[in-house]
């Protein structure tokens, strides 16, 4: 976990993700034991950044997402925002096809 913030009736949980080999597009699956609002990532210092797109919501505790461009590299580490109205738990982070 890189850092937690509240803000108003919100939670974010921000975490830090590596790979390593170029992943493009990346379709991230984030899955936490509890809830959760809405999820996003993007790569450090690119710009990129998704909201939502592949997958979407899959359950109240699973959300994936797309990042398109750029690559997601060892060089290249990309941020993982969880939101949500409660504690989320143990999150888990996986690549889909």
């Amino acid at each position: 976990m890189l850092d937690k913030s509240k803000d108003s009736d919100t939670i974010v949980t921000r975490f830090i993700a590596t790979t390593d080999q170029s992943i493009t597009p990346v379709h991230f699956l984030v899955e936490c034991k509890y809830p959760v609002t809405e999820v996003s990532g993007s790569i450090v210092g690119a710009g990129a950044e998704m909201h939502g797109g592949w997958g979407g919501r899959f359950s109240d505790n699973m959300i994936g997402f797309t990042i398109v461009t750029p690559a997601w590299t060892p060089s290249d580490p990309m941020i993982v925002s969880v939101r949500s109205k409660q504690d989320i738990g143990i999150c888990r982070f996986s690549l889909r096809p």
